[in-house]
């Protein structure tokens, strides 16, 4: 929401509000436009208190902890979780959180029950989805899809957390399936892609190198890293023309890199 709409939309939550002070959902959805147009400090109140109203509200919980401080939001996720335990995308706030307080056993606890509850949760998701297109339903249904999209995306972003957590204390084969779990889960996280091509190209498989790392590139394109793997890879298949794109690319994405300007041909004279 932007401009004379956001503004007429806060009067009316406002009117609401004035009218029956108790209406969580008109707390809710004026803290969220509030977070929204720059207002951190009213937000924080409307959605403390339609937190306090009805503490289902999973979209007030959300926005609440991204406004706190640090300790103050990281205590905002442990109760969250507290009240609702099988929700995959608080956790995975719980657990970002708890990495930036470097609890690492707390960290590693919400990114496992991030995994453990989306895989509980999606195929209930898909039987209701399916009921409900049964039933003619569509715009419910596809709320269910969405809903399985998100969930998806928590479980790969917890996966991937998961594999550089293993990378870093040696243990390249856990690390290595995380990735596969993360990217089989949702096969449009770049960075997984780009994780996983490294590993390709370290055990001398650069046609799947490339395939891994193109699709990452085609997702983020401000990857400079991906672009210049991408480039010497298919410099050394012999697509050399290819591969000085992604040397611009490169280039346009990082001036500085050595490697890359080392690389480029110069045009003929």
């Amino acid at each position: 929401m932007q401009g004379g709409f956001e503004s007429e939309a806060k009067k009316e939550f406002e009117k609401v509000i004035n009218l029956d002070p108790k209406h969580a959902g008109a707390h809710a959805e004026l803290g969220l436009i509030q977070a929204k147009s720059g207002e951190p400090q009213s937000a924080i109140r409307n959605l403390k208190e339609a937190i306090r109203l009805d503490s289902s509200r999973i979209d007030a919980w959300l926005a609440l902890v991204t406004l706190l401080p640090p300790a103050e939001a990281l205590s905002a996720a442990k109760d969250a979780v507290t009240k609702h335990p099988g929700h995959p995308t608080l956790h995975l706030r719980a657990a970002q959180l708890s990495a930036k307080a470097k609890d690492t056993e707390r960290m590693l606890h919400h990114y496992r029950k991030t995994i453990e509850t989306a895989k509980a949760r999606i195929p209930e998701l898909r039987d209701i989805a399916t009921d409900l297109l049964s039933k003619n339903q569509f715009a419910k249904a596809r709320d269910a899809d969405s809903e399985i999209e998100e969930y998806n995306r928590c479980q790969s972003e917890a996966h991937f957390q998961l594999a550089l957590y293993y990378e870093y204390h040696n243990d390249p084969e856990k690390s290595r399936q995380h990735l596969e779990d993360g990217i089989s889960a949702n096969p449009s996280h770049y960075a997984i892609l780009h994780s996983l091509a490294i590993l390709e190209e370290a055990d001398n498989n650069p046609e799947l190198a490339i395939e891994y790392l193109q699709k990452s590139v085609e997702i983020e394109i401000d990857n400079p890293a991906a672009h210049f793997l991408l480039a010497t890879l298919l410099e050394e298949k012999g697509d050399i023309q290819m591969a000085q794109n992604h040397y611009l690319i490169t280039l346009d994405l990082d001036p500085g890199h050595k490697g890359a300007r080392s690389r480029i041909i110069p045009p003929s004279a």
